[in-house]
C-alpha cells in the first residue's frame, strides 16, 4: 500500500467521502528486495569462527579505507563485486481485501 487519499463529495445532500487506496506492484525478477553492496572497513582474517580476527582495510599510508567484501565478511579479492539482498517488506496476501475482480 502506498497511500490513501480522501476528499469530501456531495450525494443527495449527504457528505460522503470519496476514498482513493493506490497500490505498487514491483513485477521485476527483484521485487522489492534491497541490494547493498557488502563493503566496510573491517575485515575478518584467519581460520575456523573461533580464531577469526577484525583487521582494518587500510591505503598504503596505513589510513583505515572501506574496502569490498566477499559476503562472508571476508576480502573481496575478485573484480565482481557482492551485493547482499534483503526483503525490504513482507509478503502479504492483498485477497483478504477483496478488491475484486469483481
Amino acid at each position: 500500500m502506498a497511500g490513501v487519499s480522501a476528499s469530501p463529495k456531495k450525494v443527495q445532500e449527504r457528505t460522503v467521502w470519496d476514498v482513493a487506496y493506490t497500490i505498487k506492484f514491483k513485477m521485476d525478477q527483484y521485487g522489492w528486495l534491497l541490494r547493498l553492496l557488502d563493503h566496510g572497513t573491517y575485515f575478518f582474517v584467519g581460520g575456523p569462527s573461533r580464531n577469526q580476527k577484525k583487521q582494518v582495510f587500510e591505503d598504503a599510508a596505513l589510513q583505515p579505507v572501506i574496502g569490498n567484501l566477499d559476503g562472508f565478511g571476508f576480502p573481496n579479492t575478485t573484480d565482481t563485486p557482492v551485493f547482499l539482498e534483503y526483503h525490504r517488506y513482507q509478503e502479504t496476501d492483498f485477497n483478504a481485501l477483496q478488491l475484486g475482480p469483481w
